[in-house]
């Protein structure tokens, strides 16, 4: 198989069996293909009889990235070889012994309550009923833009404010709606021409699905013009949710449910953001921390 079909292969696997976001896909891609051309640029092999000694070689040669980049790039070479097991082209994944010691591990950002607040009720906003039901919808509810992009007006209960979610793997999960975030989406499907229940509950002009990047770019486009001095995308809305839900005394295992997270292990990043007010809790209710 040559490499173009093979790479459209893979593709179709992370998004078929991995549940992966287009984002993510494309950044796989993208590292993949760099193995590539590092192959044929320093060795006579066939993608197939690459060893554990090409991949060290290819992450040898990628010494001047940070360590953040190495591990996606190790990443999605391991998972490339993993989906040539799947698809039966061999027997034993070259990369799984490779190992990387000491990634790095960037806290979440999040937004304050203050920043939050001042882009929902920014008056820019105002003038799209269709973003600001996206941007209210992506605080209220913490979901995936991969999750987000997928909704049909069929899965939303306006009556009960809840939603029903795909997320990875096809795993679904209920998930409650504020206030706020049902009167938005109300109003935007008011003045939509098209409201079939299987119609995408975001979607563009033409009536068809939005893009990861279009999303990508309206969430930039009004962080900026409300002043935000930090990079906004859909997961920092995402880790606000979350953060702001823990804060507020929501217990983490209903946040990981939430979430939609697997393990705990990736619900316990946020706990990060609530130790100012673990340390209140302590100074007023222990019996050694009162003066």
């Amino acid at each position: 198989m040559e490499e173009k079909e093979l790479l459209k292969s893979f593709c179709e696997f992370l998004k078929r069996e991995k549940g992966a976001s287009p984002h993510t896909i494309r950044g796989y891609r993208r590292d993949v293909e760099d193995f590539f051309v590092f192959l044929k640029k320093n060795y006579s092999i066939s993608i197939e009889n690459t060893k554990p000694f090409h991949i060290r070689a290819f992450l040898i040669s990628l010494k001047s990235l940070k360590k953040s980049s190495l591990f996606r790039k190790i990443s999605a070479v391991r998972t490339f070889f993993n989906f040539l097991i799947y698809d039966g082209k061999i027997e034993i994944n070259p990369a799984s012994i490779i190992e990387m010691r000491g990634r790095e591990k960037n806290l979440p950002s999040f937004l304050s309550v203050e920043e939050i607040f001042s882009l929902l009720d920014s008056e820019e906003l105002k003038e799209s009923k269709r973003d600001r039901a996206i941007l209210e919808f992506l605080y209220d509810t913490g979901l995936r833009i991969s999750e987000l992009l997928s909704l049909k007006l069929r899965d939303i209960d306006f009556k009960n404010r809840v939603l029903l979610v795909r997320g990875k793997r096809g795993k679904e999960r209920m998930v409650p709606v504020g206030e706020k975030g049902i009167k938005a989406v109300k109003e935007y499907i008011d003045e939509r021409k098209e409201n079939a229940p299987e119609s995408p509950l975001f979607c563009g002009r033409n009536g068809k699905p939005l893009s990861d990047r279009s999303v990508r770019r309206l969430i930039k486009k009004y962080s900026i013009l409300c002043g935000i001095p930090k990079r906004v995308t859909p997961h920092t809305l995402r880790h606000t949710y979350a953060t702001h839900l823990l804060e507020g005394g929501a217990d983490i295992r209903a946040i990981q449910e939430l979430l939609g997270h697997s393990t705990i292990a990736s619900t316990q990043q946020y706990l990060h953001s609530s130790v100012g007010r673990l340390m209140e809790v302590y100074d007023r209710a222990h019996p050694r921390a009162k003066k």
